[in-house]
């Protein structure tokens, strides 16, 4: 967090399936073991609701919610996203510009 200078994570994604006619939400990245380090609950996947965000925490306490929601894209807008993660977290993106390793991988 004192990298980004900030709690708010810009271009955090989610997963959506076209499942028997209906799009569905969903985050896979939120495996069980991230559930248990993370101290939310695992939201499951039943292929009808949209498992797509870890409100609350175990405790029934707010642990996040999307702020912007920039809608499906048929590719990764991967332009778009660097350069408002550029304008987000100026403090990371100098140290990725002084690290070759790391630009490489942008």
């Amino acid at each position: 967090m004192d990298l980004l200078e900030t709690d708010v994570f810009m271009w955090h994604g989610y997963s959506v399936l076209y499942l028997e006619g209906k799009w569905v939400k969903a985050t896979p990245a939120f495996n069980i073991e991230m559930c248990t380090r993370s101290g939310v609950k695992s939201l499951g996947f039943n292929g009808v609701d949209d498992p797509f965000m870890h409100e609350f925490n175990e405790q029934d306490k707010k642990h996040m919610d999307y702020l912007t929601d920039y809608g499906f894209f048929a590719d990764l807008p991967h332009e778009r996203i660097i350069t408002s993660l550029k304008s987000s977290y100026p403090k990371f993106f100098v140290l990725v510009e002084n690290n070759k390793s790391i630009k490489d991988s942008f």
